[in-house]
């Protein structure tokens, strides 16, 4: 095999984009994939030569199996993998013996760094997430299929249409729930809808109160639709917890967790119950935290409980406390912003403490729903924490001013109160050059 092309890899900038189609020919039972590769100029490579890209595909049947795959006028056959060898900018390959349409895997074992697209139905990613054998094309079928309806809602949020969530997406999260054959840990990650600021880079401007609403409309509907599931699941979890700390152990607590996570959304007394349970009667820190966690999302008695039960048991552990300063800066609640400026007078933080402060500060400023609140004053913060540090910890305070890079993403008002700020921050006599050349370079952009 001559491998030469494949120093192109190394000589060429940039990730290459492989564009993918399909087409099935029912008489001739053949089916057709037909790839087209690009990489966009970069700096003294204005033209990229085609990158040899070894795509490793499966073709899944109605049924959810793997098909046996044949090149055309090649002999070999019955592997259900096939590595296919994309040497130009545009190819084609036609695999011979498909006796129906199916639904392909590309990818699979991430045989190549490259973007790939390809025109997915829902149907054809519920089918890849029920079925796919390669476990990352399974995940990554969940996480577009929620990323595109995600978008959909928030589309029709913005058009003051009534949110729905289409039954066959939400009954293809039943069936994964239902397969008790999975791996915990990879389960765990499926059901783990994208984040809001995940979320917002897929949009032109991004709209911090739809993506918030939609994402929490969309993770309560399938809670409560398969809120017995999900107990059933965290109860038998929680009973086999030994507090081991081997692979399997942690991806049971994470799909614990998760499960906990669903059901906090609906925040029933019982609910708030079980999760303050865990809190006292965990036996891993990963569950304590956890709990922790979601306690400080919902405004009830037990959340302040929690908050001072665990102070009273790891404030002499200063990096347990960066634990306890995190979650309180990730809570979803409107006075987050109010807690976190109360918190940077708290005894236990100390803001020559770089990893206090990326604790507090930097979670917040990352908490996409609050820190972008259309008061302001979550900027207003960050600007007067980044002004501070500048004169103790510049490499910090220079680091900390790039979550005000993303400010024209945002709509015209939320732009208008970040500029003000980066103004005031860059008007600052004596601004030390690591903040000033960072602010500067937002401003100019």
């Amino acid at each position: 095999v001559d491998l030469s092309l494949f120093e192109r890899w190394y000589e060429q900038a940039g990730t290459p984009t492989l564009g993918a189609t399909s087409s099935y020919d029912a008489q001739k039972q053949e089916y057709t994939l037909s790839f087209a590769q690009a990489c966009a100029p970069s700096p003294g490579q204005p033209e990229k030569r085609p990158f040899p890209i070894p795509v490793e595909i499966g073709l899944l049947d109605e049924d959810g199996a793997d098909l046996p795959l044949q090149l055309k006028d090649q002999d070999d056959a019955g592997s259900t993998s096939l590595n296919l060898l994309v040497q130009k900018e545009k190819e084609d390959f036609t695999l011979a013996g498909v006796t129906q349409k199916p639904v392909p895997s590309f990818l699979r074992g991430f045989s190549a760094p490259v973007k790939l697209t390809y025109d997915y139905s829902d149907a054809e990613l519920q089918h890849l997430m029920a079925y796919d054998s390669d476990l990352f094309n399974r995940w990554d079928a969940s996480h577009k299929l929620c990323l595109k309806t995600i978008l959909k809602l928030v589309d029709d949020y913005q058009n003051n249409k009534a949110l729905h969530l289409d039954e066959s997406f939400v009954a293809a999260f039943g069936r994964l729930l239902a397969q008790s054959d999975l791996d915990k840990a990879f389960l765990a990650e499926v059901l783990n809808i994208p984040s809001e600021s995940f979320i917002g880079d897929h949009m032109e401007v991004v709209d911090v109160e739809a993506i918030h609403q939609v994402r929490e409309f969309m993770i309560g509907v399938l809670a409560k639709t398969h809120a017995q599931a999900f107990k059933d699941k965290y109860s038998a979890l929680k009973a086999g917890e030994k507090g081991l700390l081997d692979p399997a152990a942690m991806g049971e607590r994470a799909l614990k967790n998760i499960c906990l996570a669903y059901l906090m959304q609906i925040e029933t007394s019982e609910v708030i119950d079980l999760c303050y349970l865990q809190f006292h009667e965990c036996l891993t820190m990963t569950d304590e935290i956890a709990a922790l966690g979601l306690l400080c999302s919902c405004d009830v008695d037990e959340r302040q409980k929690a908050i001072d039960s665990f102070y009273d048991k790891w404030g002499h552990d200063v990096v347990v406390m960066n634990k306890w300063f995190s979650v309180q800066a990730a809570s979803k609640l409107a006075n987050t912003v109010q807690r976190v400026e109360m918190l940077c007078e708290h005894s236990a933080f100390d803001a020559s403490n770089p990893n206090k402060v990326r604790s507090l500060v930097g979670v917040f400023a990352r908490n996409q729903r609050r820190f972008h609140d259309i008061s302001g004053r979550g900027y207003t913060f960050l600007a007067d924490q980044l002004l501070d540090i500048d004169s103790r910890n510049p490499q910090l305070a220079g680091r900390m001013a790039t979550l005000f890079n993303k400010w024209k993403r945002f709509d015209a008002q939320r732009q208008d109160l970040m500029r003000e700020q980066l103004e005031r921050i860059a008007a600052k006599p004596g601004l030390t050059s690591n903040v000033a050349e960072v602010v500067g370079r937002a401003l100019a952009n």
